[in-house]
């Protein structure tokens, strides 16, 4: 699960980097439908990841309410930007 977990963490890395890095580069701005959805899927493979992170503390009974509590802010902030 450790693995999958890093995956996860590097696509969002991915998602985040592509974007940025072709506007630098380019010095064009990107549509704001891709944009959206490269941030959108960016914030949804941090929340997987932070999911596989809650099961491994269940695992070791350890505390998951600050791990949950960012899973619900970003879970917030991904539906606000799927409608605004």
């Amino acid at each position: 699960m450790a693995k999958l977990r890093v995956v996860f963490y590097s696509f969002a890395i991915f998602f985040i980097l592509l974007p940025t890095s072709y506007v630098f580069i380019t010095n064009t701005p990107i549509h704001d439908l891709y944009r959206k959805i490269m941030i959108s899927s960016a914030i949804l493979f941090i929340i997987l990841g932070n999911l596989i992170t809650i099961i491994e503390k269940q695992k070791e009974k350890k505390r998951i309410v600050g791990d949950v509590s960012i899973i619900i802010a970003l879970f917030i902030v991904f539906i606000s930007r799927l409608f605004l």
